[in-house]
């Protein structure tokens, strides 16, 4: 990653953010095992929906 730009309008909306950047190299984070993951992946879904009440999602 040779830039980084955080555009003024976000400041404006969130002036005491804090921003992070992570780089890693080398990694392999696909999932070999679909399966495995399935359950973990629908209870987490079924928690988010919670949070979630307006179809809009810039409404939550």
């Amino acid at each position: 990653m040779k830039k980084f730009v955080v555009e003024d309008e976000f400041w404006n909306l969130f002036p005491s953010s804090k921003i992070g950047v992570v780089i890693c190299k080398d990694i392999d984070n696909s999932i070999k095992d679909k399966e495995e993951y399935k359950e973990m992946i629908l209870q987490g879904e079924k928690e988010a929906l919670k949070h979630l009440k307006d179809l809009e999602f810039s409404n939550n």
